[in-house]
């Protein structure tokens, strides 16, 4: 039957190609015994082709076909073998991982857990936490390209009092909380979505400029699936360089989300939502902005048809791969926000707190901006400075305890010791919580905003999903 094919297959069109795997012939009809010699031939040489056309797909991204159109495409955009023979960024692997299972969504009906927990966590109480949260400004953590300019322009029109990030050095407003943020919420959008609307933003921006200098990203008019697949992979390999570039616009969605107690998902009911969220949102007015689609003048991206059915799969293989952490827990909280018409709010996952890893040693909180917090079986030690009761607490955990049970704490403690070996330093115990009014994690304290204090460590209590494996980049200093 393949001899029969090959012999009557119809004539190519001028300028077609067709791939044959191993050079196999398709003329005429041989001889019965040459035929059966050039079957034999192909058989041992298609599998070497074969796995040389798979190397082609996972590693070139030239001839990538669209998802959307089909049409093959050529592109000018440096394959990863070319860039790799001049760079010592390691190339990705071709094949990824299954991503870990999805954390579970809690909704905000109340929780309550009978499994044993791990050594040094205790119970979360969502309904604790709502109230508390509802008692309080709400605080918003802006993750890039999910409305945040939009929301916090909506914060400041409304003279809304809100919590919001400090500018500083590295990301200004965009820097991932290195420490669990309490009573905050961040916006989340699908994967793809987010790519798609950061292209149609850096096209404009300085940092294209780099991604065309650096790795050969392409510009042209009108724009082309080609010309985002280019910047896509020029983006990628960045981030393999500096994670953080540019303004912190690539990290993904989940070193945010894992650190704040409410998510909501990005949509047309966004705003609705918001003013569902909080009493201090209720009369919440989100502006247009950065959008493709303001007024009759379409941008680019919508004139152009620029969607996620552009990305190729070389691309969609590197996407899965760095973005494996939003694909394994944002995207199905996203899924079922849609299906249940995001008419709700949902708590983060988590079902306990734990102690987070200590950040600063030898450091304190300003003392002025915190809590001194005591036991009710205080330890033996010197008091602190201004206390009338004794303030030795017995460990860092008990410190992270009693500031998860207090109303004016957020989850940022100071502790006078260390995580194992107990009290320490002049005041030994001394534990104080930086006040939810001052808190924005990294950017008041944890950025170094606070004093060099022998024998003090400073650390978080944080959801248990925050302690999950993830790609997130490392905390700057």
């Amino acid at each position: 039957a393949l001899l029969v094919a090959s012999a009557h297959s119809p004539p190519m069109a001028a300028g077609s190609r067709r791939v044959q795997a191993g050079g196999c012939p398709t003329g005429p009809l041989l001889l019965f015994w040459a035929a059966v010699l050039t079957v034999l031939f192909c058989n041992r040489e298609s599998g070497l082709a074969a796995t040389a056309g798979v190397l082609q797909v996972q590693f070139s991204f030239g001839g990538e076909s669209a998802a959307a159109s089909g049409v093959e495409r050529q592109t000018a955009a440096p394959s990863l073998q070319a860039y790799a023979a001049t760079s010592a960024v390691d190339l990705p692997k071709p094949k990824m991982k299954a991503p870990a299972k999805p954390a579970a969504v809690v909704t905000a009906a109340p929780t309550s857990t009978t499994q044993a927990l791990p050594e040094g966590a205790w119970p979360l109480s969502e309904d604790a936490e709502k109230a508390r949260f509802l008692n309080s400004a709400p605080g918003f953590v802006h993750i890039p390209k999910t409305a945040g300019t939009a929301i916090v322009d909506g914060f400041n029109r409304g003279k809304l009092k809100v919590r919001q990030p400090h500018a500083g050095a590295g990301c200004r407003w965009h820097e991932p909380p290195g420490l669990h943020q309490r009573g905050a919420f961040v916006v989340l959008r699908g994967v793809l979505s987010r790519l798609v609307s950061e292209f149609c933003w850096v096209r404009q921006q300085e940092a294209f400029k780099t991604y065309k200098a650096e790795f050969g990203a392409t510009e042209v008019w009108p724009y082309t699936c080609d010309m985002f697949n280019d910047w896509l992979l020029a983006a990628l390999l960045m981030v393999r360089r500096d994670p953080y570039f540019p303004d912190c616009h690539m990290v993904p969605q989940w070193c945010y989300a894992s650190r704040v107690d409410y998510w909501v998902p990005h949509g047309h009911k966004l705003e609705g939502n918001l003013r569902k969220l909080h009493p201090n949102l209720a009369k919440m007015s989100l502006p247009i902005e950065n959008s493709e689609s303001m007024g009759q003048a379409k941008g680019p991206c919508v004139r152009f048809n620029i969607t996620a059915h552009c990305i190729n799969s070389t691309n969609m293989e590197l996407v899965k791969e760095y973005f494996a952490d939003d694909f394994a827990y944002v995207e199905p909280f996203l899924h079922r926000s849609k299906s249940e018409g995001q008419e709700i709010q949902y708590f983060a996952p988590g079902s306990f707190w734990q102690l987070s890893p200590v950040v600063f040693t030898n450091f304190a909180c300003h003392l002025q901006k915190s809590k001194t917090l005591t036991s009710d079986s205080p330890c033996a030690g010197a008091k602190a400075p201004g206390s009338s009761r004794p303030t030795c607490v017995s460990s860092m955990v008990e410190c992270a305890r009693l500031a998860s049970q207090d109303e004016v704490c957020s989850s940022i403690i100071t502790y006078h010791g260390t995580k194992d070996g107990g009290p320490g330093g002049k005041f030994p115990g001394w534990c104080t919580c930086l006040r939810l009014a001052e808190d924005y994690g990294m950017a008041k304290c944890g950025n170094g905003e606070g004093v060099t204090t022998p024998g003090a460590s400073v650390a978080s209590f944080q959801r248990d999903m925050a302690s999950a494996p993830s790609r997130c980049p490392p905390r700057r200093q």
